[in-house]
């Protein structure tokens, strides 16, 4: 899928590939990976949602729509870590990175919330 860059393009072959019935996580997370770098959060999380019909969102999955939201959503970025807790998918340094890299840009005082991420992060071992 040549066209995880483009939003258009990889909305609408995903649309394709779900009416054939050939959607998959592979076609899902590059739709998503598109929103990501469109900056289209909303749509970013309607596809996440949507995925649970289909397969299994994984780290891959919640990373790329956690980078899709922008600063002001990282209480939003936060309840997706902890739905992935919830649904045991796992959550590596990338996911971990995408929440730090949400709350950096946030426009509020998010200093003890990140120091709190850092510590949840070290408790499972994951390495910043």
């Amino acid at each position: 899928m040549d066209k995880c860059g483009q939003l258009l393009p990889a909305l609408q072959l995903l649309s394709q590939m779900c009416q054939e019935r050939l959607a998959d996580e592979i076609s899902f997370n590059c739709a998503i990976a598109a929103c990501e770098k469109s900056k289209d959060w909303r749509k970013a999380l309607h596809l996440l949602e949507e995925m649970h019909l289909w397969s299994m969102p994984d780290e891959i999955s919640y990373r790329a729509a956690m980078s899709a939201c922008p600063g002001s959503e990282w209480p939003l970025v936060l309840t997706l870590l902890d739905i992935m807790s919830e649904s045991m998918v796992e959550i590596g340094e990338i996911s971990f990175n995408a929440a730090l890299n949400a709350l950096s840009v946030a426009p509020a005082a998010t200093d003890q919330v990140a120091l709190e991420l850092l510590q949840r992060m070290a408790k499972q071992e994951v390495d910043p």
